[in-house]
Formats: structure tokens, sequence, C-alpha cells
């Protein structure tokens, strides 16, 4: 029995000494793969990282001639800055000194996108800032509460909405109300619209109608958000909140 075993013991010695002498004799191909994205994928990133995968024990990772970072995992990474339009991406295995392999993709880079990306997203942060506001001639009506809102509304449609969205928050978090009934007019036509107040006539009246920006009204059923560029006398956008 101990015989058998003992001669078991060498044979897989043995194996495992041929297996380590093959793997010395014959080492795997380096190979690289680019994986981030495929030839022909259009970008609008002018800084773009160059992602991929690596076989074999390669001395380096080139790509476009730069050494990239090369991790223990078999993926490499290395940022490429692109010029607008056509881009080739050679990703390069070096071994002593040596290219032992080499794949070439192609990305375009569109600058117009890019710039078209940033702006829409400065847009849309503005947009999403809760602008100043000055809420006065507020009164409890019912049970209700009414009031009106000056504000910085010159961006447009989408700041009154926001606008209200975040006004109404705080209003109902302040005031214990079912009802909620508010006018929103531009900042700059507060001294306008506090002198036609005022007065109260049908001309008056008739102005002020001409500067609302929005209403805004809720009940116990309903909650309604009326846009007016051109006034109370103008087309409206209607936007029913619920």
């Amino acid at each position: 029995m101990k015989k058998i075993l003992k001669i078991v013991g060498i044979g897989f010695a043995a194996l495992l000494i041929l297996l380590v002498v093959i793997g010395i004799a014959f080492p795997t191909k380096a190979e690289v793969e680019i994986t981030s994205f495929k030839s022909n994928d259009e970008v609008t990133t002018e800084n773009l990282e160059v992602v991929g995968k690596y076989k074999g024990s390669p001395d380096k990772i080139l790509v476009n001639g730069e050494e990239a970072e090369k991790k223990s995992s078999g993926e490499f990474r290395k940022i490429v800055k692109l010029n607008p339009g056509e881009n080739k991406i050679k990703a390069e295995a070096q071994d002593d000194g040596k290219i032992a392999y080499t794949t070439e993709s192609v990305v375009y880079f569109d600058l117009e996108g890019k710039l078209f990306q940033e702006k829409d997203e400065a847009f849309k942060k503005e947009r999403d800032k809760v602008p100043e506001y000055e809420l006065v001639r507020k009164e409890d009506v019912s049970g209700g509460f009414s009031a009106i809102i000056y504000a910085d509304v010159m961006g447009g449609d989408a700041i009154v909405e926001h606008l209200v969205a975040n006004l109404v928050n705080d209003i109902k978090s302040k005031n214990a109300t079912s009802a909620i009934s508010l006018l929103i007019f531009s900042k700059a036509d507060k001294q306008d619209i506090e002198g036609l107040l005022e007065k109260s006539d049908n001309t008056s009246l008739k102005t002020i109608s001409q500067k609302v920006k929005g209403e805004y009204s809720k009940t116990d059923n309903t909650e309604e958000l009326f846009i007016y560029p051109g006034g109370l006398e103008g087309d409206k956008l209607a936007l029913a909140i619920k």
C-alpha cells in the first residue's frame, strides 16, 4: 500500500513539474481587447476613458502609444483626449520590448453634441433653482389661504412651474389649510401692481390681468396650475397637477 502511494506521489509530482515546464515553454499569448466602446461608436466625451482586457503577461499595455494602467485582474485603463470627428484608438500588448498584439477601433467625438449636452445641463441646473419670491397680501379666507406672489420668473414657464411646486410645499408646511389660491407676478412689476391694486378700478384691474404670470389653486379635490405667457387675456397653458 505504501509502495502504491509512493508511486502515485511521484507520478503527481512529475505531472506538476511537466505542467510548469509547459507553462514556461509555451506561455499564454498576450492579447488585448477594448471593451468600453464598440468600433464606430459616437461619444460626447472629449476625455474618453478607454477600458479593456488583456490576456497573458505583457510587460506593458499601450494605448495610442502611451502606457496604460495595467491591473492584476486583467483590466487596463487609459484616458485619451479626442479630436472632433474620427479618432483611432490603438491598444497594444508589449512583451520584451516588442509589440506582441495590436487591436484598433474607431470612435467619433461629437463636439456639437457635447456643447448641446453642456448647455442642456446648465439650463436644467438653472431651471431647478427656486427663484426668490415675496409673498404679500396674505389672507385666510374660510379656512383657505390666498396670496399674491412676486418672483423672479423671467426664466419662463418652467421657472414658474418649479416656483409653484416649492412654494406650495412651503405654504402647506406653515399653514394647516385645505384650500390655497395664488396669483403670480414678476418681481419687476411689483411697484406697478401694488399701485394698481390700491385704485381697484376697471382700468387698473384690466392692466393687472395682463401682467399675471401664473395662477395656482388647490381645493380638497383638485390642484391646478395655469401659466399665462401673455397675461390672463392671452393664451394659457393649463397644467392639471391632479
